[in-house]
């Protein structure tokens, strides 16, 4: 069972992962009981520390993808122990960008609430890429009709696992995304609406008693 996981990188290790969730439950914290840190919509260490293992996650996910050198039709079900290394190394990937699906919607649902559109951007760009490397992933490994199969050599089920899943996923995205453009698009035109509004315009005519200028004599 150890030389299973002997390519797999040791940044998906236990201890990574478990700074990684509390690095997590510490942008959610700040996003929620901190009153200036919510509004402000400030873009600090933890935030980027969250995001950066899923999106290099991610890219290793499609790199691996690209440089699997058996059957893509065979490789959630081949029995190569050879092959199922590689796949061990695939599976460790796909649980870091797999993992981060609840939590963006989470942080992006608390970003819109409070009106920080940097960073519901920011968390909607990282899942996004995130799931289109699943989806990479789902595409690659079969073909239409896009039948059901179980979760194969993977040691969890995934969204891959089950083609409904999957197609279902993909549907919540869509809506959740547009959903979310609309909102933040509304923001930012009610955002430009206040600051025209508040701007003073350059067109009015200048009162010269206010600014110490003497009428002319007649």
């Amino acid at each position: 069972m150890a030389d299973r996981y002997c390519l797999v990188s040791s940044l998906y290790g236990p201890g990574t992962t478990a700074c990684w969730y509390l690095i997590a439950l510490s942008v959610f914290i700040s996003w929620t009981i901190h009153l200036k840190k919510r509004t402000t919509g400030s873009i600090d260490s933890d935030f980027i520390a969250l995001l950066t293992l899923p999106a290099v996650a991610a890219g290793h996910l499609i790199s691996q993808i690209h440089t699997y050198s058996g059957r893509y039709d065979e490789m959630i079900t081949t029995e190569d122990k050879f092959l199922g290394e590689y796949l061990a190394a695939i599976e460790a990937s796909l649980n870091i960008t797999e993992n981060f699906f609840p939590i963006a919607l989470i942080l992006c649902s608390l970003a819109i609430l409070f009106r920080n559109v940097r960073r519901a951007i920011l968390v909607s760009l990282i899942g996004s890429f995130g799931f289109s490397a699943e989806g990479y992933l789902f595409f690659t490994t079969r073909s239409p009709p896009y039948t059901e199969y179980k979760q194969g050599n993977f040691t969890r089920p995934f969204l891959i696992s089950i083609a409904s899943t999957m197609l279902a996923a993909v549907g919540v995205l869509v809506v959740f995304g547009v959903s979310n453009i609309g909102i933040l698009l509304s923001f930012y035109f009610k955002r430009m609406a206040v600051r025209a509004a508040a701007t003073p315009s350059t067109n009015r005519p200048v009162d010269r008693e206010t600014v110490g200028v003497a009428a002319p004599s007649n």
